[in-house]
């Protein structure tokens, strides 16, 4: 409870006046001679006026919503490098975007915990990956990566690509996504007893596929919001964009909370690889994720 002050033009009695008011009220109903009964009125008048008062106003607090935790993966890392570029290695690529991206949400957003899932560029278990999501209750989770075309496929193919838990068609974007999201789930044939932590699911198994859960459908609506956040603040820093997809990712149908995986650009392609090696071409891409978490 709050209490909100008066001003004397607005004033009402308060407790520790109310006894004089009641005298100056009693002279006042009592008064038979008129310049007597004149200087009571005065006096009442003034004393109801100069009496500033507190009353109490009671707000209803709105519970505080928004983002609290935000946990950045910078996807593959050590024995799985991830795909390749001249001279970058998509996991160290990875890794240095998600340092990029947290300095500024830490530096603008500075209420919101930022949670990285590796420093190093160390392997860490997919499943890992979201569990660490998971125990540090996120908000939002965001996986970083890179994509490449097949060797002797077309280099010309380019652009930043976000992706949430769903289902994918087949037009000829979308077989290029498919491409990718193979390669990226691969990365579990890497980690020890792989099959007993994801119920089943074998990505060299095509029909196993359909075991992944669709939990994240809880969550579409926030992630494609998102996602097309991302996109769209891409577009304003003048970048290639290649729109929003959706995909059975293992990672993705782990997690518990709205989440992306975010396709940076190709490293297939000289041009984006020449920009993603710099500092700058860097940041932009950070920059661009920053200001969709802002405006989430």
């Amino acid at each position: 409870m709050s209490f909100t002050h008066f001003s004397p033009q607005n004033t009402l009695f308060n407790g520790g006046n109310i006894a004089s008011i009641y005298i100056l009220l009693l002279i006042f109903m009592k008064a038979n001679n008129s310049f007597l009964l004149f200087i009571s009125f005065c006096f009442l008048k003034t004393t109801l006026l100069a009496t500033p008062v507190f009353l109490p106003k009671y707000i209803k607090k709105e519970p505080v919503v928004g983002i609290k935790t935000i946990v950045l993966d910078a996807g593959h890392g050590g024995k799985d490098p991830g795909c390749f570029g001249h001279p970058l290695v998509e996991g160290k690529l990875n890794l240095a975007i998600a340092f990029k991206l947290g300095a500024f949400i830490e530096k603008n957003l500075p209420d919101i915990k930022v949670i990285y899932t590796r420093k190093t560029d160390k392997f860490l278990d997919i499943y890992q990956r979201a569990a660490i999501a998971t125990r540090v209750k996120a908000d939002l989770f965001i996986s970083i990566h890179c994509n490449t075309m097949l060797a002797g496929a077309r280099k010309d193919v380019q652009g930043t690509e976000v992706y949430v838990f769903g289902t994918y068609k087949t037009d000829e974007n979308e077989e290029i996504a498919q491409r990718f999201i193979a390669r990226e789930n691969n990365s579990i044939l890497l980690e020890n007893d792989y099959p007993k932590y994801y119920g089943g699911f074998d990505p060299a198994v095509a029909s196993t596929q359909a075991i992944l859960t669709v939990k994240q459908s809880i969550f579409k609506e926030q992630s494609l919001k998102l996602a097309n956040g991302i996109i769209n603040e891409s577009k304003k820093l003048l970048r290639i964009t290649r729109g929003v997809h959706e995909g059975s990712f293992a990672l993705l149908s782990l997690t518990t909370m709205p989440s992306v995986l975010v396709q940076t650009g190709y490293l297939s392609n000289p041009e984006e690889n020449n920009e993603l090696e710099t500092e700058r071409g860097q940041s932009r891409i950070a920059k661009s994720i920053f200001r969709a978490i802002k405006a989430y």
